[in-house]
């Protein structure tokens, strides 16, 4: 921690170092802050929260960084301050040896010294060297004779003190200022310089690009890189007259440019004549006045930037209202054209429910007379025609029932005719057999239907024309086949 050790007074009272600096001087504040500023202790430190402790090593760090900036300037002012020997003034008191001690340092000129200077040449620069330095003068200037008495060095002497440090800070900005003016006008040199370089060469390679294209033009052939010698020569001549006329026009300018200097010589001659020549004095004065209108440019500068940043979000604030302007413009427009559609609709709505209500006044009265007429008329019941109907629906699904009954009956009486067939084909001659089976197809088989007296059944019998063949069928029973005399009288006659 950077602080800086308060002398005692030989009452006991302290001295405050720091009377100097009473005037309203921020700078001087600042300095005073950095190095009377106190770091927690032990204790303390480890009370803190880890951010605080975390902000208080990373402002530690920053003293340290300043510690080693300060010690890197006491190196520069103990390699510019080092003497063989040091002055009388010196060796008086404490008080006259600081003030001694300042007035060198501010009248010293601007150190030169390298950057790399080592730590035995650095502890010559202290005010505590100073005075060892000083009492080893004064013991050995003792006159012969005299006694020999011991002198005490306050332990406060042995530091450098707050004011000095701040002439040395001082200095070192001062030092450091010039050295950036000087880096500043010499860079400001080089540019130039590198500028009118630049565009000289830029200037040079545009004559060269366009002599190269003259002389593809005029010399050379289109169809090939060769050039006749007329051509070369013609362009050569061309050319050297050109150069000639550019340094006849060169020669012209540099004779006016002598002349103008000339006669600025002959007016300077003329002023500092008749006493009206600039001295010393008068540039000062002019660089002051121009130091003074740059930083009034600059104000004015910063000032025209302001009102350009100004009149920008002057502009973009404007934009913003206008464009929200133009949308409210458009807004107001739509719900004007949605009102008066939305009146039009209403009143096309309004006429609407007038139909509407008449209508409905018109089915009102049509509809109580219908009422009035349906219920002058009497019709069955609902019930009743349910029933009708549920009763038709029964009577056609008998009706199916019975109709495919009849299908049925109809397919089973063709296979008992098949089976006749068969019989008969097999118990009758094939030629006998062809001419009752033409007889039959040509003359339709007889059949009469006969109810059984017992069971009340009916039967049906079925004969050919003859009376040969009988077949008696039943309804809801399997077919038999009736005629056993006949099928045995046939046998017997085969």
């Amino acid at each position: 921690m950077s602080t800086a050790r308060s002398p005692v007074a030989e009452n006991g009272s302290e001295v405050n170092p720091f009377e100097f600096l009473a005037c309203d001087s921020n700078e001087q504040q600042l300095w005073e802050e950095v190095y009377l500023r106190q770091f927690p202790d032990a204790q303390e430190f480890g009370a803190l929260t880890l951010e605080e402790q975390r902000e208080i090593v990373a402002e530690l760090q920053e003293e340290v960084d300043l510690l080693e900036e300060e010690t890197t300037v006491f190196l520069r002012h103990a390699e510019s301050l080092r003497m063989p020997r040091v002055p009388n003034a010196l060796l008086g008191s404490p008080t006259n040896r600081r003030k001694s001690i300042s007035t060198l340092l501010l009248s010293e000129p601007l150190p030169q010294a390298p950057e790399d200077s080592t730590l035995s040449e650095n502890l010559v620069a202290t005010s505590g060297e100073l005075g060892g330095e000083a009492i080893a003068l004064s013991s050995s200037s003792v006159r012969r004779g005299q006694a020999y008495s011991r002198k005490s060095v306050d332990a406060n002497e042995m530091y450098v003190t707050l004011e000095d440090r701040v002439a040395m800070l001082t200095k070192e900005r001062d030092r450091l200022r010039q050295q950036r003016e000087k880096d500043e006008k010499e860079g400001e040199h080089l540019h130039e310089l590198l500028t009118a370089t630049v565009k000289e060469a830029v200037g040079r390679s545009k004559e060269l690009r366009l002599e190269l294209l003259q002389f593809k033009r005029e010399v050379l052939n289109e169809g090939s890189s060769t050039a006749s010698s007329d051509d070369l020569l013609r362009f050569m001549a061309k050319r050297y007259s050109m150069q000639a006329k550019y340094l006849d026009k060169l020669n012209v300018q540099c004779a006016a440019a002598e002349r103008n200097i000339t006669q600025t010589q002959q007016q300077l001659r003329q002023r500092h004549a008749a006493g009206e020549a600039f001295r010393a004095i008068d540039f000062e004065q002019l660089r002051i006045e121009n130091q003074q209108f740059n930083e009034r440019i600059e104000r004015k500068n910063l000032e025209l930037v302001e009102l350009k940043g100004t009149s920008t979000r002057t502009v973009q604030t404007l934009n913003t209202l206008m464009d929200a302007l133009n949308g409210l413009t458009a807004e107001q427009n739509r719900l004007r054209k949605d009102l008066k559609n939305r009146c039009e609709y209403l009143a096309r709505l309004q006429r609407e429910m007038v139909s509407v209500t008449s209508e409905a006044d018109a089915a009102e009265r049509k509809n109580a007379t219908i009422k009035s007429q349906h219920e002058a008329v009497r019709v069955p019941k609902i019930e009743h025609y349910l029933a009708q109907k549920a009763e038709e629906y029964e009577l056609q699904k008998a009706e199916r029932h019975w109709n495919r009954k009849v299908e049925i009956a109809g397919g089973q009486m063709r296979l008992v005719q098949q089976q006749i067939r068969a019989l008969a084909r097999a118990t009758q001659p094939t030629r006998r057999w062809c001419k009752r089976t033409g007889h039959q197809m040509r003359t339709p088989s007889k059949s009469h239907a006969k109810s059984s007296p017992g069971t009340g059944e009916s039967v049906t019998l079925f004969a050919d024309t003859e009376g040969n063949f009988e077949v008696e069928t039943q309804k809801n029973v399997s077919p038999v086949v009736g005629g056993s005399k006949a099928l045995l009288n046939m046998k017997r006659k085969k």
